[in-house]
């Protein structure tokens, strides 16, 4: 797993595209679809409309996240966008908890591909090439040339995700090129995401954390009712902060010298949190990273380290 990166991030002055091979889709259908994920999910699905999505965990019954993800309502039913590994689980996992409802999960993952656009002015330039509707806020889809082009808001710059059949997708990208939208790296990317706060599967969000630890708010409802692991996530917040935030750094470190996914971030001797991904940031001119801070030591302004070099904890977006 590429954990940091030292290239230029390209989308502080150009479009840019990225090989969406990493995602997983899992369409869900049925008359009792839209009850059963109630029941399972972290946040409100009911209020969805069609061309519509929200972020959503499924949690075990500690409140600790087995897969985060944004669901999308169609007019079929649903479509679940998942990042990373946990793509090839999800299908498995929430179908086991399947006893009598009409509901069926199908994975999409064998003939649907994507393709991810970045940069100020990628919307028009979809718009050009897709004859794509307006989608002026992020969490919305339309249909377009036999697409889906979902607004996404992993970046601070204008973020679109473009799903389809492979043989699509894959002219998309040639045509990408064509017209100057050369293809990125992952890891600019993951260093875009960062400056925002983006927590990303496999990185900021695993299964030893809860929502609260890793900046996913936004992912949970403490109005729904009763859902798997809703106990643990009411306690929480009623409790106030939990004992870790995601929080961004700025490290005193050049380009060539960006810490590893793993290295402890220290107070003095004690060990406040853990680098989660790292990156340089062009934008910036510094090298920036995500951290689980130990909350005593996660407010903007103070100093810490990472190995022997300065850090100090920033506000997002960056």
């Amino acid at each position: 797993m590429t954990t940091h990166s030292n290239d230029p991030t390209p989308a502080a002055n150009q479009n840019f595209h990225l090989d969406g091979q990493d995602f997983g889709y899992v369409e869900i259908r049925g008359d009792d679809a839209q009850d059963y994920l109630h029941r399972q999910l972290s946040n409100e699905i009911r209020d969805l409309q069609p061309g519509v999505g929200r972020p959503m965990c499924y949690l075990n019954v500690q409140g600790r996240i087995r897969h985060y993800f944004n669901l999308w309502k169609t007019t079929e039913g649903y479509l679940a966008i998942l990042a990373g590994e946990q793509r090839r689980t999800f299908v498995e996992e929430m179908d086991r908890m399947v006893f009598r409802e009409k509901i069926e999960f199908i994975d999409r993952g064998g003939d649907l591909d994507s393709v991810v656009v970045i940069g100020p002015d990628s919307f028009s330039a979809l718009s050009r090439l897709l004859s794509m509707a307006p989608l002026p806020e992020e969490l919305e889809f339309s249909e377009a040339s036999g697409d889906r082009v979902f607004r996404v808001g992993w970046t601070q710059e204008p973020t679109f995700h473009i799903v389809g059949d492979r043989e699509r997708i894959q002219s998309l990208k040639s045509i990408l090129e064509s017209e100057e939208i050369p293809l990125g790296e992952w890891r600019a990317f993951h260093t875009l995401r960062i400056e925002k706060g983006t927590p990303w599967p496999g990185y900021e969000v695993n299964e030893t954390m809860i929502p609260y630890e890793c900046g996913l708010d936004e992912a949970v409802s403490l109005t729904k009712g009763c859902y798997v692991g809703q106990e643990v996530i009411a306690r929480m917040a009623n409790l106030g902060t939990p004992p870790r935030l995601l929080r961004g750094l700025h490290i005193d470190s050049n380009r060539d010298d960006i810490p590893e996914q793993g290295t402890p971030v220290r107070e003095g001797d004690i060990v406040a949190g853990e680098i989660l991904t790292s990156g340089f940031s062009e934008r910036l001119n510094a090298a920036v990273a995500t951290s689980s801070i130990r909350k005593k030591f996660s407010k903007e302004g103070t100093m810490l380290s990472v190995g022997d070099r300065a850090a100090r904890v920033v506000a997002y977006p960056m």
